[in-house]
């Protein structure tokens, strides 16, 4: 990685810190989705001996960063942006479509530090502003490989000139081919739902199917938003508090399948051998699993999904290990 100068007028990172440390950009700082600590631990544990030798610095990307966060990046060899879809177009009716949170300060004092990690894009149908298209080309570093997601996601920064980058999928299924995940059937499920994109004629269907085939179920909300489908399910459901902790315990008990709409509980499930059914809920479930070859469902595919999970179903992930050791290698670490 490059040694950058350690100061910059009015943002002075002291001189035995400079290059010493690697700020990571976490979305599960400030961040609503249980989905995105999933994103962030995915990508820590797979840079563990790549920066050892580092101080790691956490900053969030859903907040927009002070002076000392500021002074961290600029300490830092790079700041590492962990997945999720962070990148965005702009804003609609004053309303942020862009997650990741950066400031006309940051494009100046840290251009160039920052390298994607596993990152998509948010929405399918809109283009890049020219303010954010711009911001964002000043923050990529243009020496280090990025690494997005999609194709979608890769698109996107070819548009804006930034091509430096390879095409290697999500962290969360970086290591996906090294578990082996049960093909049996579960004797107890867990589900999740998305609250903002699951209407309740989806819930009660969805619900049926499942309630049909388990009688032991658990509902795990990934997102606040999500407890407002409670109302629309079975009342012998077991709705579990929202953290990870719990999704995992819930996961761990015996042999448990993994039915939703909620991408990356379906993945921390195949994480932990766990076989898991993950129906889309919008364009980003099915691109992210293509790239290493998961199957996911439609939503006009519940039927099949049914008549799946009394079968010994394989959902083998084959993520592209050269590109991902390729884009690694700039760490000194691979898979």
């Amino acid at each position: 990685m490059p040694h950058p100068s350690a100061s910059v007028d009015g943002l002075r990172a002291p001189a035995r810190y400079a290059n010493a440390s690697v700020t990571v950009a976490d979305p599960s700082l400030g961040s609503w989705n249980v989905g995105d600590e999933v994103i962030a631990n995915s990508a820590l544990d797979v840079l563990r001996d790549g920066l050892a030798g580092y101080r790691v610095h956490r900053i969030s990307t859903h907040v927009y960063p002070g002076l000392r966060p500021l002074r961290f990046i600029r300490a830092s060899r790079c700041a590492l942006v962990f997945g999720s879809n962070l990148l965005g177009p702009g804003v609609r009716s004053r309303r942020p479509l862009t997650p990741w949170r950066v400031t006309t300060l940051d494009a100046t004092v840290n251009r160039g530090k920052y390298v994607l990690m596993g990152v998509g894009w948010i929405t399918a149908d809109r283009p890049w502003t020219r303010g954010v298209a711009a911001k964002t080309r000043a923050l990529l570093s243009p020496e280090l490989i990025h690494s997005v997601r999609d194709e979608h996601s890769a698109e996107r920064l070819h548009e804006i000139g930034v091509d430096n980058h390879l095409l290697t999928g999500c962290p969360t299924t970086w290591k996906l081919d090294q578990v082996d995940v049960r093909r049996s059937r579960g004797e107890r499920a867990v589900v999740a739902l998305n609250g903002a994109s699951d209407d309740p004629r989806f819930v009660k269907r969805f619900a049926g199917l499942v309630a049909d085939r388990y009688e032991q179920v658990a509902f795990f909300p990934q997102m606040p938003r999500d407890l407002t489908l409670v109302p629309h399910l079975p009342r012998s459901w077991e709705v579990i508090g929202p953290n990870l902790w719990n999704l995992e315990r819930a996961l761990c008990q015996g042999e448990v399948d993994y039915l939703g709409t909620r991408l990356h509980a379906g993945i921390r499930a195949m994480q932990l051998g766990v076989r898991a059914f993950i129906v889309q809920t919008d364009h980003r479930a099915g691109s992210v699993c293509s790239v290493v070859q998961l199957r996911t469902f439609t939503k006009d595919e519940l039927d099949e999904v049914g008549d799946l999970v009394d079968t010994d179903f394989e959902n083998r992930a084959i993520p592209p290990r050269e590109t991902i050791n390729r884009y690694l290698a700039q760490f000194d670490t691979s898979i």
